[in-house]
């Protein structure tokens, strides 16, 4: 899979989404040692650009080696969190989704979380990437892509 940076596009991530997706790395690396995390990126698309307002969970699974796209995601969650999602927020979608990494570019965890995505028939291409390592504090330690296509 290809994914290219959002360099052209204007994404606003706003306040609450850059929180909860720190909230979540940092409550998982501290309670479960867990240093990867994935969820829901959830905002709309208008005239100004992509709106990324907030987020939700999901869980995956990073610990079987044999791990592919039928088994990484646990569906009846996503599922779940999206049907609350879709109640809190009735005029906001899933635009894509987010993960945490050591590293400022999408990994086959990505490809599997979007790969996941489409076999439930969301067909979200934004990822937004948290780097987990940047130390930084003038740069926020956020980059998204956007998947061009599977091979």
């Amino acid at each position: 899979m290809e994914s290219s940076s959002l360099q052209n596009t204007k994404i606003y991530i706003y306040p609450t989404a850059i929180l909860n997706i720190s909230e979540f790395h940092n409550r998982m690396r501290i309670n479960y040692s867990s240093q990867r995390v994935f969820g829901a990126l959830v905002g709309e698309i208008n005239h100004e650009g992509i709106q990324i307002y907030n987020i939700f969970e999901t869980l995956v699974n990073l610990t079987d080696v044999n791990v592919n796209s039928d088994n990484f995601l646990d569906e009846e969650f996503f599922l779940n969190k999206k049907s609350n999602s879709n109640q809190l927020y009735p005029n906001y979608d899933v635009l894509g989704f987010f993960s945490s990494n050591s590293e400022d570019n999408p990994d086959k965890y990505d490809e599997l979380m979007y790969s996941s995505l489409s076999k439930i028939g969301i067909y979200s291409k934004i990822n937004v990437v948290l780097n987990t390592l940047i130390k930084n504090k003038e740069t926020l330690p956020l980059k998204a892509f956007y998947f061009d296509k599977l091979n």
